[in-house]
């Protein structure tokens, strides 16, 4: 059979017709569905790119500055009522504790009469003491004495007188005795009288001792008498930071607060103590008003000295695990903040959400949606709300085992609605 050029010809010609027919129609029924008015292509909105609401965490902080200070300084005064001062018993530098002798106030007169207490005291222990030397003397001379004696017998009694050979009669010793334990009874009363003065003066010297009511270091002493006379630095450390007038709106007590020092290389952590309200200097117009606040240290930090720089960042609020949206991912309409949701019915929807708190771009949903809802990326991207959506194909999530698992007809309805 022969086949000649021109039926080849012809051949080929009905077959780029047909392509062009095909294509023809393919770009006309598209333009079709476009332009015809109520038709579902115009209300299908192209979603190129969506996020999954997911938990996170949002840390809401601001940074600033500060300085390591003692947390309290303890001033002791001199009082000129109670006498001039006689001795500082303490210098800058030195450590107290409570208890410590810090300085005395002037005792002279004190002195004196100690000195002659304890005079009085020495002659009496003296005169006592032969006292009762004395009086065992004469104790002795009683015990010595020869007495009479009578012995009896049976068959004769013998009388036996003992001549007494003593210069003191019996009785003048037991006299002599009695006298001398009055008087030493006198002595040893006299005695403890002059030792109970000696205990009220070392009271009375024992008040003029000022001594310390805290722990810490001394930081300053005044020789001059002048007022306070000592100064006590605790050795608890705190932090003083600076605060701008934004920043005052958003710091609270008990916030955390963590503090970095470059000189030891170390953070440390702690919580906000206190805050001052009233500016730290003259208020002016053309400088900026800051503020104090003090951070007490969550541990005592020994390594730290007094005037450390540190970086402060002050952590004003915190939400854990809880679901989260990206800003760009909102628009808002009046007042209400809104994403697009691409429900589980194949639509886009305007979804309304209750902010929480938000950090750099990022927000916590209160309200409006739960982890796992799938939300338009870029809300500028949509134009059509309210009907169906088509997303860019990726071959990533395509499947050869779930090709396989489609029917032929299930290829061609999807080949043809990507089409279309």
């Amino acid at each position: 059979m022969e086949f000649s050029y021109k039926e080849g010809y012809s051949l080929k010609k009905w077959k780029y017709v047909s392509i062009a027919v095909v294509i023809i129609a393919f770009i006309s029924a598209n333009l079709y569905l476009l332009f015809k008015e109520d038709s579902k292509a115009e209300r299908i909105a192209y979603i190129n790119e969506w996020r999954v609401v997911k938990k996170g965490d949002i840390t809401k902080t601001f940074d600033t500055k500060g300085v390591t200070k003692t947390e309290q300084e303890y001033y002791v005064y001199y009082d000129e009522n109670r006498g001039a001062l006689s001795s500082l018993l303490v210098q800058e530098g030195d450590t107290v504790s409570e208890g410590t002798a810090l300085f005395t106030y002037g005792t002279l007169h004190l002195d004196d009469e100690r000195a002659e207490l304890e005079s009085n005291i020495m002659q009496l222990e003296n005169e006592i003491a032969s006292i009762e030397n004395q009086l065992s003397e004469l104790k002795g001379i009683v015990v010595s004495m020869p007495s009479n004696s009578v012995s009896t017998d049976s068959a004769e009694v013998n009388v036996e007188v003992n001549v007494d050979v003593s210069p003191i009669a019996e009785n003048d010793v037991e006299i002599a005795i009695v006298e001398t334990e009055a008087e030493l009874r006198k002595l040893e009363a006299k005695l403890l009288n002059y030792e109970e003065q000696l205990a009220r003066l070392d009271g009375k010297q024992n008040d003029l001792t000022v001594r310390s009511a805290f722990e810490g270091q001394v930081i300053a002493v005044k020789a001059n008498s002048a007022n306070p006379i000592v100064t006590i630095a605790s050795p608890v450390l705190e932090v003083k930071g600076v605060l701008t007038e934004k920043q005052m709106k958003k710091i609270a007590e008990e916030q955390t607060v963590t503090m970095y020092s470059s000189l030891h290389k170390k953070t440390y952590t702690g919580t906000v103590k206190s805050i001052n309200a009233y500016p730290q200097e003259a208020v002016s117009v053309d400088e900026e008003t800051t503020y104090s606040f003090i951070v007490q240290f969550d541990e005592l930090n020994e390594e730290l000295l007094v005037g450390t720089k540190v970086d402060m960042t002050v952590v004003v609020g915190e939400v854990m695990d809880v679901p989260v949206v990206s800003s760009e991912s909102t628009f808002k309409s009046g007042k209400k903040t809104n994403v697009y949701q691409l429900s589980s019915k194949g639509t886009v929807e305007t979804k309304t959400i209750s902010k929480g708190l938000s950090f750099e771009g990022i927000y916590e949903v209160k309200e409006g949606l739960e982890t796992g809802d799938i939300i338009v990326k870029d809300p500028s991207s949509v134009n059509v709300v309210g009907a169906g959506y088509i997303t860019p194909m990726k071959k990533t999530t395509i499947q050869k085992q779930a090709l396989k698992q489609m029917s032929k007809r299930q290829i061609a309805k999807y080949t043809l609605l990507g089409l279309l």
